[in-house]
């Protein structure tokens, strides 16, 4: 009880060895928000990538379990290619340490369009959902931004392969953009997005 984290990006190199590119830094709280440990690098490749890391979305389960999930166009190492695509990283010490940076969607090493805007829940019982707008033509979906969704069953561990959570992804022609998830916990989930006219 009474721990917080907070997460944003940033171009600030903080100790002079991060580089110029943006990272996601992230500072705690274990007395309700009366003071807070500086900020430090999130992404644990902050100082050897060159990425643009963006748009930190943050949720915890109340049992010391904390998810981030962000947009960048690392390719953390492995030749992904330079689109943009979701990352996550875990910790399970109320913030105090997180994992290396990992793909939230599976297909990033095939993909060639921009994922972006994503959300992030939980029904605090190890499932997390994740959700955000691509406009990957994934199976057959069309190239108009859709809503995709990854789920994981073990807090995070591991990531279905993404799917369209819009169900009208392969008829519509507008742009789905801006989802955000909630889950009461007990097994029901919500996501409202913006959709624009054709959506």
């Amino acid at each position: 009880a009474g721990h917080w984290v907070v997460v944003w990006s940033s171009d600030n190199d903080l100790s002079g060895n991060m580089g110029t590119d943006s990272d996601i830094h992230v500072a705690r709280s274990a007395d309700n928000g009366a003071t807070w440990t500086s900020p430090v690098a999130l992404n644990t490749n902050a100082a050897t990538d060159s990425g643009r890391d963006s748009t930190p979305q943050i949720a915890a389960d109340g049992q010391g379990n904390w998810l981030v999930v962000w947009t960048s166009n690392d390719d953390l190492g492995v030749g992904l290619g330079s689109d943009f695509d979701i990352l996550v990283a875990r910790s399970t010490d109320n913030g105090a340490t997180w994992t290396s940076p990992d793909f939230v969607n599976t297909n990033a090493g095939v993909d060639t369009q921009a994922d972006h805007g994503s959300s992030i829940a939980t029904d605090n019982r190890g499932n997390w959902v994740v959700a955000w707008d691509s406009r990957e033509n994934l199976g057959g979906i069309g190239p108009d931004s859709n809503i995709l969704m990854a789920r994981s069953t073990n807090n995070g561990l591991s990531w279905t392969p993404p799917a369209p959570l819009n169900s009208n992804a392969a008829m519509d022609t507008g742009n789905d953009s801006d989802a955000w998830i909630a889950s009461d916990g007990e097994g029901r989930w919500v996501a409202v997005w913006h959709s624009n006219p054709g959506g």
